[in-house]
């Protein structure tokens, strides 16, 4: 999947309706340069100033846009517009939602996922974006909800008002430590779960005290079944469930399960995985870890 070699849309800033070819490459990686000056003035802003909100408004005008999931004619949300689909969709986790988190190891979480192409810093440099991978544009909104859900189970909040749409778009963002995946592993979920649809399983917090920074400890085993391919489920499921297992928090096994659910790597066979993963952490409450 040559994703960045892909043409979308880019804006010359909020106001432009029309914009212009530019591959994904392209924006990413040079046009975002162009807006260099201000997003380093939208960085240095305080956010606790009471006119915080004015002063990001205003140099966001200026900023250019893009369209992460298509080449459009135009920005009107008419399924004629669309040119063609990138196969990319956008999530985004703003500041005031991944505030408690080290946006470089969530950053990094994120990027463990193989259907993940690029996890970078929002324009404002206090969250995150990412371009994920999807192999069915036609059913974009679904996989976007689906996503929304499966973040928000393992506490880390998308915005729910980007991605579903095709032609949603975002401002240019600079990171100079981007994660960016050139082969990424298109997602296909053949059960997917919409905003309608509830977890048949808890939620939980992630750890936020004690020696795991930003919850990194549940982040890093659950990110590591997500991205478990064949060949290597039954050790990454044994060791996170064990791992786990010694923080004696049945939530956490809760995660482990809905992890082997949404990996579609486990079709087929999740009740002989989430045998292992009961096993393995009922194992692990022998060893409680210090908290």
């Amino acid at each position: 999947m040559e994703w960045l070699s892909t043409q979308v849309s880019i804006y010359s800033s909020l106001r432009d309706a029309v914009g212009r070819p530019a591959t994904l490459r392209d924006i990413i990686l040079g046009d975002s340069l162009n807006d260099f000056d201000s997003i380093l003035e939208l960085r240095r802003l305080d956010p606790s100033s009471p006119d915080y909100d004015l002063q990001s408004k205003a140099i966001k005008a200026r900023l250019q846009m893009f369209s992460p999931s298509a080449l459009l004619r135009s920005r009107k949300n008419d399924p004629s517009q669309v040119v063609h689909h990138s196969r990319i969709l956008q999530l985004d986790f703003d500041s005031k939602d991944v505030y408690q988190y080290d946006l470089s190891e969530l950053k990094q979480c994120i990027f463990s996922l193989p259907f993940i192409a690029y996890s970078g810093l929002s324009c404002s440099g206090r969250g995150i974006y990412a371009l994920v991978a999807i192999a069915e544009p036609e059913r974009q909104r679904e996989y976007a909800e689906h996503l929304f859900q499966v973040f928000a189970e393992y506490g880390i909040k998308a915005d729910t008002s980007k991605g579903r749409n095709v032609n949603d778009c975002r401002f240019v963002s600079w990171d100079q430590n981007y994660l960016l995946r050139e082969d990424p592993t298109p997602l296909k979920v053949k059960r997917l779960r919409t905003e309608r649809q509830k977890s048949t399983y808890g939620k939980f917090t992630p750890f936020q005290s004690g020696p795991y920074p930003s919850g990194g400890l549940l982040q890093t085993q659950v990110a590591n079944v997500l991205n478990a391919q064949c060949g290597q489920r039954w050790e990454t499921v044994q060791r996170a469930a064990y791992t786990l297992g010694g923080t004696q928090d049945q939530q956490a096994l809760d995660g482990i399960i809905q992890a082997i659910y949404s990996n579609p790597q486990f079709q087929g066979q999740e009740a002989k995985y989430i045998k292992c993963a009961q096993d393995c952490f009922n194992a692990g409450t022998q060893k409680p870890l210090t908290r």
